[in-house]
């Protein structure tokens, strides 16, 4: 659990469309059902904010158990950051069905979430591939899993023991 009413969350904040980023264990990009089953609340990578790194479980399909991450800013010295940040936050408590902002982070984990996953070269070497959460959406009733392509085999995640988030 993660104790957020230090980091003054602002309940007016704008919620954001969707989109978001993060993720190291490569799937093929589609629309994953996921839930929270974890979370870290830490410093930017400036020392100058706060954060909430994701562990986002796929639940259903050929890649159920596979944990993704995504980072979203709380408190950032860029003032857009953390608006994009504490929206993208405040869509997945309305998502989860927890007041925004919550007093603590446990109130969204386990509950269903859809996930727009998508693949893009890791920032750090560019001949490598991570996954990005572009969107946090609710989960229709009738939702079948939706991944684009067919794979032949499961890819090899790719981890980085330097990772920032």
């Amino acid at each position: 659990m993660s104790n957020l009413s230090d980091l003054g969350l602002d309940a007016d904040v704008k919620e954001s469309d969707g989109t978001g980023a993060g993720g190291i264990t490569l799937i093929p990009k589609g629309k994953y059902k996921a839930v929270i089953v974890k979370d870290d609340v830490r410093k930017t990578q400036d020392g100058d904010g706060k954060g909430i790194e994701l562990f986002l479980q796929i639940v259903e399909g050929k890649y159920a158990d596979t944990v993704l991450r995504n980072w979203i800013n709380l408190k950032n010295k860029n003032p857009d950051a953390q608006t994009i940040g504490q929206g993208e936050y405040k869509r997945i408590c309305r998502i989860t069905g927890v007041p925004y902002p919550p007093p603590d982070t446990t109130q969204t984990f386990g509950k269903p979430i859809l996930l727009t996953v998508t693949v893009k070269p890791y920032y750090k070497n560019k001949d490598k591939n991570v996954n990005d959460v572009v969107a946090f959406n609710p989960v229709p009733a009738d939702f079948v899993a939706e991944v684009a392509g067919i794979q032949a085999e499961t890819p090899t995640p790719v981890q980085s023991e330097d990772e920032p988030w």
